[in-house]
């Protein structure tokens, strides 16, 4: 089972399972768990979807 963000998909238990992992292994800097765990991959799902519909279409463009 996977569920998808901003188009790429994940694999459900194996997220949850990485966040848990995560969590339980620096229990005391929750907050920096919590970043490190769904800020940064989504800000790279997101990178990665910025650069396909706004950079690739340009060198098209150009070309």
């Amino acid at each position: 089972m996977t569920f998808s963000f901003l188009g790429i998909l994940f694999p459900k238990s194996g997220f949850i399972a990485l966040v848990f992992l995560h969590s339980v292994k620096s229990f005391k800097n929750l907050r920096h768990t919590i970043l490190e765990s769904f800020f940064i991959p989504f800000t790279f799902a997101l990178m990665v979807r910025l650069v396909i519909s706004l950079i690739i279409p340009i060198f098209f463009l150009l070309s």
